[in-house]
């Protein structure tokens, strides 16, 4: 069996643990000197290990896939029951000074999101009395002749 392949996997061992010690820049590529030495191990890795790999792989796989699919159910059975438990909760409707109409439009963290809407529109300022911290403006192109 060809021990070649305990280089790059000793290499990646010891740059993942200086990934883990380093910080900012260094850690970058610490971490892409792990990734590479690793898959070059995999490579170099005889067929009796490769295929090892493969069969944890696959078994692994499906024995979570089937933890997951037990708990998305049993979730899903419980979320529809939670829901048709969950009492309704009447919400008054709010109104304020300027007779603006408040209407839920939805639910945050457990309370109502209301939005406001304000029945007349606010007063525009008049454009000829603009001012500008403190000084009045004028524009260029109009003419008061």
């Amino acid at each position: 069996m060809r021990l070649l392949f305990l280089l790059p996997l000793t290499t990646s061992l010891l740059s993942g643990y200086l990934c883990k010690k380093s910080a900012d820049e260094m850690a970058y590529l610490t971490g892409t000197a792990t990734v590479v030495s690793l898959i070059l191990a995999l490579i170099l890795a005889p067929w009796q290990i490769q295929l090892l790999i493969l069969c944890v792989t696959i078994f692994g796989t499906k024995k979570l896939l089937l933890k997951n699919l037990s708990k998305s159910e049993s979730n899903s059975t419980a979320q529809s029951i939670t829901q048709s438990d969950r009492p309704q909760i009447a919400i008054p409707s709010i109104s304020s000074e300027n007779d603006a109409v408040a209407e839920v439009k939805g639910m945050y963290r457990g309370a109502p999101w209301l939005s406001s809407q304000e029945k007349t529109p606010a007063p525009q300022p008049d454009p000829a009395n603009l001012k500008y911290r403190g000084a009045s403006v004028v524009k260029q192109g109009s003419s008061d002749q």
